[in-house]
């Protein structure tokens, strides 16, 4: 789970690479990221909900999207996203049911 505050005026860029981004996924065969968009609360603009892991073949597929798009990779892809966010955090979570997780109690 990432939550993004994103730089002022970047809001609209900011979404246009996640679907950059997710076409990515797309040509890889992978799905989409969930998109929450703030609706009040909180000081975030938007939560991304995807996995945190690819295996190596997802990853190769993955790498080679963004290279037939154009998105940047490694350090760039960092420096170029960066551009877009004020604020940034990263949250590993695991989706479960509160009776699948007792189980693990037992």
């Amino acid at each position: 789970m990432e939550i993004y505050r994103i730089a002022p005026g970047r809001h609209e860029e900011f979404l246009r690479q996640i679907a950059l981004y997710d076409r990515a996924n797309a040509e890889a065969g992978l799905p989409p990221r969930q998109l929450f968009v703030h609706q009040g609360g909180a000081s975030w603009d938007f939560m991304l909900l995807q996995p945190a892991h690819h295996t190596d073949e997802e990853s190769a597929k993955l790498d080679a999207a963004f290279k037939k798009l154009g998105i940047p990779q490694g350090a760039k892809f960092f420096v170029s996203f960066r551009t877009l966010i004020a604020e940034h955090t990263d949250t590993n979570v695991e989706a479960t049911t509160a009776a699948e997780y007792l189980k693990r109690l037992e």
